[in-house]
Parts: C-alpha cells; sequence; structure tokens
C-alpha cells in the first residue's frame, strides 16, 4: 500500500467506522484539536460514562519518529506499530511502505486528562478504542487505498498552503548553516534542524482548535501579525530546549450540516538551548512575521 494522488485530498473520515461508538452519528469531518488540518474524528462512549473519541491523521516517518513498544506486525505490505500509551491517548501507527503513516488514536475524553492529572483514567479503554479503529482501517486500506475527494472544508485556507514555502529559510537567525529540512504529510508542516537536545530548530505547521487560548496579559506577548487579530506568544519546555510558541489565528472553518465550527491557527515555534528564551521568542517572532505574508490571506485582513 502507498499514498497514491494528491495527499492534500486524502480523506481520512473514510478510515473511520461510523458504528464505532453505539449511538453516535456518523464521523464529521472534524480536525482533532491541536492536529493538522486535515485529520478526522469520530466522539462516543465505548462504555458507560467514559467519552471517548477515535482519530485518524496523516503523517509521514520523514517528519516524525514513532517508536513500537511491541514488536512490528506486517499488514500486508504495511508494518503496524504501538506506541507507548500515555495517561490520555493510545495510538496505532500503520507505516505504509511509501513512507506513509497513518495515525489511528483512542482519546478519552475528561478533565483529568486535559489537564494530566495524576491518576487519570487508565489507557485500557483507549488503547482498544485505537486498535478497533485500526482494523476497520486496514480493511478500507486493502479494499481501496487511501480515498481522496474535494474538500470538506470548503472555507479552508490552510489545507492546501505549503508550510515550507511560509516557512522560509530560518537557518541564519537559528545560526546553522544548511540544516536538514523535514517537509509533512501534504506540505502542511516544515521542521528545520537537527532534531538533538539543545539544538537550535523550528518549525512551521497549521492546526485546528476548538477555542482559542487565553490571550496573554503582556503587550509583547500579543503581536500583531495580521490585521484585525492579534497572535500569542508563549514559552514552555520543550525536546530539543526553551521552546517559543507563536499561535496566528488565521480563519474560523465551518462544517457541513449542523456541524461544528474550529479556528485554523498558524503555529511557528522555535526551540533554543535553555537559556536562550528571549532569543528564541524574538526568533519566532520574527519569522512569523515573515511567513504569515506569504500565507492565503484571510477574508478579514
Amino acid at each position: 500500500m502507498t499514498m497514491t494522488g494528491d495527499p492534500r485530498t486524502a480523506d481520512a473520515c473514510a478510515l473511520l467506522d461510523p458504528a464505532l461508538f453505539t449511538g453516535t452519528i456518523p464521523p464529521l469531518p472534524y480536525p482533532a484539536v491541536g492536529d493538522v488540518v486535515g485529520s478526522c474524528r469520530l466522539t462516543g462512549q465505548a462504555e458507560p460514562y467514559r467519552p471517548q473519541t477515535a482519530e485518524v491523521a496523516f503523517a509521514h516517518e520523514r517528519s516524525m519518529t514513532i517508536t513500537s513498544a511491541e514488536p512490528p506486525e506486517s499488514a500486508g505490505t504495511a508494518t503496524i506499530l504501538r506506541p507507548q500509551p500515555t495517561y490520555d491517548v493510545c495510538r496505532r501507527v500503520v507505516r505504509l511502505v511509501d513512507g506513509t503513516l497513518v495515525l489511528f488514536s483512542g482519546r478519552t475524553i475528561s478533565e483529568q486528562a486535559r489537564i494530566g492529572a495524576e491518576g487519570g483514567p487508565p489507557p485500557v479503554a483507549d488503547c482498544q478504542v485505537a486498535e478497533r479503529a485500526m482494523r476497520f482501517g486496514l480493511v478500507r486500506l486493502a479494499e481501496t487505498g487511501i480515498a481522496h475527494g474535494p474538500t470538506r472544508r470548503p472555507d479552508s485556507l490552510l489545507e492546501r498552503a505549503d508550510a515550507c514555502a511560509a516557512l522560509g529559510d530560518p537557518a541564519a537567525l537559528l545560526g546553522l548553516t544548511n540544516p536538514p529540512r523535514y517537509v509533512g504529510f501534504a506540505d502542511r508542516h516544515c521542521f528545520v534542524g537537527t532534531p538533538t537536545l539543545g539544538q537550535p530548530v523550528a518549525w512551521l505547521d497549521f492546526v485546528a482548535m476548538d477555542d482559542l487560548p487565553p490571550e496573554p496579559a503582556a503587550p509583547e506577548q500579543r503581536p500583531l501579525l495580521r490585521s484585525g487579530l492579534a497572535s500569542q506568544v508563549t514559552t514552555y519546555p520543550g525536546q530539543f530546549g526553551t521552546a517559543c510558541e507563536v499561535l496566528t489565528p488565521w480563519t474560523v472553518t465551518s462544517y457541513y450540516g449542523p456541524g461544528p465550527t474550529q479556528w485554523e491557527v498558524v503555529r511557528l515555534v522555535v526551540e533554543m538551548p535553555y537559556e536562550s528564551r528571549d532569543r528564541a521568542c524574538g526568533i519566532a517572532v520574527q519569522l512569523a512575521r515573515e511567513a504569515v505574508p506569504r500565507l492565503p490571506a484571510p477574508a478579514t485582513s
């Protein structure tokens, strides 16, 4: 199995079983929160009083590393990987021969899971959901491959945008010479640098959010990078050092029928060694200022 056709029209919802949860409506074309646009999720209950989601997303092995906690399993020409579950999500990953990754996730919706509280829900039910979702998806993949179709979000501006074209070349600002560049699935993710602790890296991608985060208090954390709506600058401990994230709200997408709406957001992150928080944010904001004009402008700008 391989990815054929334009990856930007790949239909994640076609790989979700509408009967996965009892008593739910068919899966809406509804991106998982924080995931790149183009993913799909179905909400329901695998057991009483435990609301859950099943999610499907696409990625490519060149842009992320998947470590299987169990021996990999063959499924025709594909390979099944089962990463170690975390407190709120369990994943099953189908790696196609061309490096395309199909990610099936089971996630519990609860306050404990959202805040990562100690003693949150066990991952057993989440892994059952992920496993069942993957088995259905494997059948679909064997029968028809990855389905394609017109966009399910007619007002989406970022579904077909190019993250690397927007990011440009941040090497000089990062202090790097000819750094490697990793291009994510459907050009919706672009990572520059060597993913190693203490090494400067930058990436830009397009994510979906039910609601925007609370607006930061400090004016310097609310740069106006596009007309009408300020961006949000925050820092947090990253994988490779101190991360500075610039979120730029782009547009509200609506879904067919009475479905939900979400924000599409441009996310730009710079990670620098731990003592370089201010420098990381300075570079992140500068890169965001350069990237924003390269993207399809929202109607309100």
